[in-house]
């Protein structure tokens, strides 16, 4: 059942298992868009507010979610929270990732307490 008064959630996830982790945590509180490619992901950029957007560092085809990212910031220029969770524990990611424009970075398995936590920092901010 959708709410037009529940905020959106883009989610960049090709992964099943953490698709479903993340429809069981958040579908109740939020809509979720969940799409599994970068590509699909900017298919939808500019088609509806979203509160926030997750992406995974590891996406199938050709682009990744840092690559993701850089266009969210600096050619759509959308000022969305982006909280990146992924697999992909390396230092190197992870500054890379804040460096591309994310607001957090978090590793899985994410418990559903950090990532409600993380969502509850950003939600009423205002995002052009």
């Amino acid at each position: 059942m959708l709410s037009n008064d529940k905020p959106w959630i883009l989610i960049v996830e090709d992964d099943l298992s953490s698709q479903q982790f993340f429809a069981t945590v958040l579908e109740e509180t939020y809509n979720l868009e969940i799409l599994p490619t970068a590509q699909a992901a900017r298919d939808v950029l500019g088609k509806r507010v979203y509160g926030m957007i997750i992406v995974d560092i590891s996406l199938p085809g050709d682009e990744d979610g840092i690559g993701l990212l850089r266009h969210i910031r600096k050619t759509a220029r959308i000022t969305t929270p982006i909280l990146i969770i992924t697999a992909n524990a390396q230092a190197h990611s992870r500054s890379e990732a804040i460096g591309a424009g994310a607001n957090e970075y978090f590793t899985k398995p994410i418990l559903a307490g950090t990532l409600i936590e993380a969502l509850n920092k950003y939600k009423g901010e205002d995002h052009g």
